[in-house]
C-alpha cells in the first residue's frame, strides 16, 4: 500500500493468534469475508479486504481492508475505525492509512 498518510494505533499485543501462522490466517481470512456479509459499516462503504502474502512473522502485512472515501481523511479513518474489531479480534496492531490520488481508504494489519 503506497499511504500518502498513515497513522498507527494499538499496543502490539495480539494474543488471540488468530494470525500466528499462514494456515491460520486464511481460516481467519475467510470467517472475517463471511462476517463483512453481513455486516454494514457508515458512510464510506468497505469495498473489499484483500489478502497479502504473508508467512505470520512479527511485522508482517497480512493483509488490508479498503474504503471508498471522499477527499476527507477523518471520514476515511472513521470507516475504518468501526471495522476495526470486526477485523483484527484481539490483534491490535494496525494501521490506518488515506491514498489521495485513489480517493482510497486503506487498513492494514500485522501480526504482533
Amino acid at each position: 500500500m503506497f499511504l500518502t498518510r498513515e497513522v498507527v494505533v494499538g499496543d502490539g499485543s495480539c494474543t488471540g493468534g488468530q494470525i500466528s501462522d499462514g494456515g491460520t490466517h486464511a481460516a481467519y481470512v475467510a470467517h472475517v469475508l463471511s462476517e463483512l456479509a453481513t455486516v454494514t459499516p457508515t458512510t464510506p462503504k468497505l469495498s473489499d479486504i484483500t489478502v497479502f502474502p504473508g508467512n505470520g512473522v512479527s511485522g508482517s502485512v497480512l493483509g488490508a481492508a479498503t474504503c471508498f472515501a471522499p477527499s476527507d481523511a477523518g471520514v476515511c479513518a472513521s470507516c475504518l475505525l468501526e471495522l476495526q474489531p470486526l477485523l483484527f479480534g484481539s490483534c491490535s496492531t494496525w494501521s490506518v492509512g488515506y491514498i489521495e490520488k485513489d480517493s482510497v481508504c486503506a487498513m492494514g494489519f500485522r501480526s504482533g
